[in-house]
């Protein structure tokens, strides 16, 4: 397990985005990330999908030399050799052509603390998309975090793999901030029913209680084709009104730890308003 200096830059905060099942939403969501807060905060992404393309495949370029992350978990080279300046924005990529050849790289998962170590030397919020899976390499993105969304659909294994993730999450110390997000949800109802029955499944098995604070509703247009104007239609458009405050309460999320308020603090899905578990 490797030893980082876990979560003591408060000047720099971790969101990890994941999923327990492949097509959530979970490279949506953290592209979403992306363009809510790179002009706000120094940003990079890491496209931790190795082999598959995560949030690389949203931006039109291409790694040289096949830098790709899945060769530093390898143990090749330091981070910074894997950094990827676009406008406004840091990446470090996966491959983007579409290859699985680094599938089959040995993987380093304490090397995560040095990813780590680098994004809060460097950058006010990394955003990190996580492949779907459930093993020492998610437990470690988890431990890096200090944001933990949880990406989940209304289906049942969806969200049996959503509460497995955060069973894992809850066992780390000291505790990341831990929420969900939901996607594809119908109405607003769906997000509200999710926030009645989720707090209390965890308060009782895990001994606190943990809510979504965002959703996105169904864009047919996007779903048949997911290409930038259609990415700009469904953010803001169908889902304008709810993703503004989910960036609000991640914004605040942001304060209270900068603040030195205790990961305990959790922010509800009303901005301004903050919850104590």
């Amino acid at each position: 397990m490797y030893s980082s200096r876990s979560r003591i830059n408060r000047d720099s905060c971790i969101i990890t985005v994941c999923s327990g099942k492949g097509g959530a939403g979970k490279t949506t969501v953290a592209r979403i990330l992306v363009e809510l807060f790179k002009t706000k905060f120094k940003t990079i992404a890491v496209d931790a999908v190795s082999g598959l393309s995560g949030i690389s495949s949203f931006f039109e370029f291409r790694p040289t030399g096949r830098k790709s992350f899945g060769n530093f978990l390898s143990g090749q080279g330091s981070v910074s050799d894997y950094v990827y300046r676009l406008d406004r924005l840091d990446i470090i990529p996966s491959f983007t052509d579409g290859t699985i050849e680094d599938l089959g790289l040995e993987r380093d998962y304490e090397r995560i603390g040095e990813l780590a170590d680098y994004i809060r030397d460097n950058y006010e919020l990394g955003i990190i998309d996580t492949p779907s899976s459930f093993d020492l390499g998610l437990y470690n993105y988890l431990r890096a975090s200090d944001i933990i969304l949880i990406l989940t659909e209304s289906g049942y294994q969806s969200i049996v793999n959503g509460y497995a993730i955060c069973k894992m999450a809850s066992s780390i110390i000291p505790r990341p901030a831990i929420h969900f997000f939901l996607n594809l949800v119908n109405s607003d109802r769906d997000f509200d029913d999710f926030n009645v029955k989720m707090p209390m499944l965890t308060e009782a098995f895990l001994g606190d209680s943990y809510d979504a604070i965002g959703f996105l509703k169904f864009d047919e247009q996007y779903f048949n084709s997911p290409g930038e104007g259609e990415f700009n239609s469904m953010l803001w458009n169908s889902n304008k009104e709810n993703l503004m405050v989910f960036s609000s309460c991640l914004e605040e999320k942001m304060a209270l730890r900068k603040a030195g308020i205790s990961e305990g603090s959790a922010v509800s899905a009303t901005p301004g308003k903050v919850d104590k578990t």
